[in-house]
């Protein structure tokens, strides 16, 4: 087998590892990014969670749920009103595996470091 086969064969394979081993925060694949905006710069990733990664943030964010608030004009202070009907909670920063995973893939698709992320905010 001359070199340039004995190569082929090796990148071939050396790929199709990569490809099996790896999360996909490691496979970037433009094709399913949309842009929407750009100022300011907003995309779709379609496909972006798995199901597994949605399914379990829903569990994280179901016991959690607290009913959202606004801000009181005269104090400041937050307070429940009838116009804001959401419910909402955080997601703690690389607070298991799944979520660890989620912000990798988030930092490797943007190309900003995971420091740079605020928690996983879940409304419903």
């Amino acid at each position: 087998m001359n070199n340039s086969l004995q190569f082929a064969r090796f990148f071939f394979l050396f790929i199709i590892t990569f490809v099996r081993e790896s999360s996909s925060s490691a496979i970037i694949n433009p094709s399913k990014a949309k842009q929407i905006s750009w100022k300011p710069r907003a995309f779709v990733y379609e496909g972006f969670l798995t199901d597994e990664e949605c399914n379990h943030l829903i569990s994280l964010a179901k016991s959690e749920l607290k009913r959202s608030a606004v801000a009181d004009n005269e104090s400041g202070n937050s307070k429940t009103s009838e116009v804001r009907t959401s419910s909402g909670m955080f997601i703690p920063k690389a607070k298991d595996p799944i979520v660890s995973g989620i912000e990798e893939k988030i930092a490797t698709w943007t190309f900003l470091p995971k420091g740079n992320q605020l928690e996983c905010h879940s409304m419903l």
